[in-house]
Formats: C-alpha cells, structure tokens, sequence
C-alpha cells in the first residue's frame, strides 16, 4: 500500500519545487482539494483561472517565452513583463 502525503509533506514537496515558481506568486501553500472541490465553475471561467494561476495564458511574457511575440513589456503600463500576476496584482493600470 502507497503511503498517503501528510500536509507537511505536501507543503514541503510545494516549497522546494522550482517549476511552480509562477502559481506560489498566488499560492503561498498549495490549494487544499476539498476546496477546489467547492467550486463550481463554467469550464470556460475555470480555464481562464488555471491559465492564470500557471502562466499559461494569452499574455505578452507568456508568448515571449514560446518564441511567439518578442515583446514581453505590458501593454497597458510597459512597466513590467507581462504576466497575470503582474495584471491582476501590481499594473497601475489595471487598477
């Protein structure tokens, strides 16, 4: 039988994996699934939020990254690289 993760052992495994640098932007701890089980959700508004919390979205850094645009500033300030925790938390002019 599989040993089952403790939360400490979840928390940890989340604080020492660099390839989720971009969702501890948002997340401190990992999110518990009881609660995202309490969420009900349009698929569409749900695909934004992943894409979101990931990076994976239709955002200027994103694209950079891919090779896709090489224009990763923000359109709407050009302060900064254009992520979603840069639109949703720091753009001044996403106020």
């Amino acid at each position: 039988m599989e040993k089952i993760p403790t939360s400490r052992t979840q928390r940890e495994a989340w604080k020492s994996n660099s390839a989720l640098n971009h969702s501890k932007k948002f997340f401190k701890i990992p999110p518990k699934k009881e609660k995202a089980r309490e969420i009900l959700l349009e698929r569409k508004t749900l695909k934004v939020i992943v894409e979101m919390i990931t990076g994976h979205c239709r955002l200027r850094k994103h694209f950079d990254t891919l090779g896709i645009a090489f224009e990763p500033d923000c359109r709407n300030c050009g302060m900064e690289e254009e992520t979603a925790h840069h639109i949703v938390c720091e753009c001044p002019a996403s106020g």
